[in-house]
């Protein structure tokens, strides 16, 4: 039976006073590595990333999760390799 996986992307941004609102607006699931890249960049809005595609590939890959940051300043955005339970 083959794994499936897919990705979780969390924003460190808060989008709303509410808690729930706030949860909705910065968190995304992806089927594939690439899309949550691009995802974790538009929710965290990373517009100059400090690690590229290449990079948040090999990381995931050993260790399951990684954090993007802004270059100059505080925003960031992690993704998390996450098992699927059917």
């Amino acid at each position: 039976m083959e794994k499936r996986y897919k990705y979780i992307v969390m924003s460190n941004r808060v989008a709303s006073s509410i808690w729930e609102e706030s949860l909705v607006e910065s968190l995304g699931i992806c089927h594939t590595l690439k899309k949550a890249y691009h995802i974790a960049l538009f929710l965290g809005r990373i517009s100059k990333p400090d690690s590229g595609y290449r990079r948040v590939l090999e990381t995931i890959k050993v260790k399951g999760a990684y954090t993007i940051q802004q270059l100059d300043g505080p925003e960031a955005a992690t993704i998390v390799k996450v098992r699927i339970y059917a």
